[in-house]
């Protein structure tokens, strides 16, 4: 055996290693939630599906390659490094039982569905604006609430009682003690003396996204 077919048998040997598990969901709880949300006059609020390690829930899944594939068609599956699945909202897909596959070079994943809300942020927010997001939030979780109620009646959605937001790097409050910052994240209780309010709360870095915060 020549040198050059030996280096090629380790390469290859070496890729088809680096895939270690495959993560397979049907689409259509994705479709029902999108639904939901699609349903809703929502600005900033949505559900994201995440991957994450099932050992490690804190820990994006690493996605090799990722496909939605029905017994007819097959299309590429988007995704984020953060384990974030981008998927198309296709009424086709829920009615020919399309079914997403992920190859994960982690051992073992999870999924993760999410309320958060993402916008182009800045670092410094009013009150009022917080609140408005506090809201959308609040509303999208109540309507999500409603909908799968009457689907499993068991179902019971936690109370929410304000915000978190979320940095690509640990953060902090410039000008106010009332929040509690802690690695990527600050929290703050939200109640209605917020809304309207053009106070204003200033970041040490522009959050990635903000997500309900449930006090316990």
């Amino acid at each position: 055996m020549n040198k050059h077919f030996i280096s090629i048998a380790l390469l290859s040997c070496a890729s088809f290693a680096s895939v270690s598990a495959e993560f397979a969901v049907s689409y259509d709880g994705f479709y029902d939630r999108m639904k939901v949300v699609n349903k809703g006059d929502y600005l900033q609020a949505q559900v994201g599906f995440y991957l994450v390690d099932a050992n490690q829930p804190k820990v994006a899944c690493d996605i090799a390659s990722g496909k939605i594939v029905t017994e007819k068609t097959e299309q590429p599956l988007s995704f984020t490094s953060s384990g974030q699945l981008l998927l198309p909202f296709e009424q086709q897909l829920d009615k020919d039982k399309a079914v997403v596959v992920a190859q994960t070079r982690t051992n073992q994943c999870q999924l993760n569905m999410q309320l958060e809300a993402i916008d182009a942020y800045q670092p410094a927010f009013t009150k009022g604006a917080l609140f408005n997001t506090y809201t959308e939030l609040n509303d999208l979780m109540d309507d999500l609430s409603g909908f799968f109620m009457t689907k499993i009646f068991s179902f019971l959605m936690p109370s929410m009682t304000g915000i978190t937001l979320e940095f690509a790097q640990p953060a902090h409050v410039i000008d106010n003690t009332d929040w509690l910052c802690e690695g990527l994240r600050c929290r703050m209780t939200i109640n209605d003396q917020w809304q309207d309010s053009q106070e204003t709360v200033h970041f040490s870095a522009a959050p990635i996204r903000i997500l309900p915060y449930f006090e316990q």
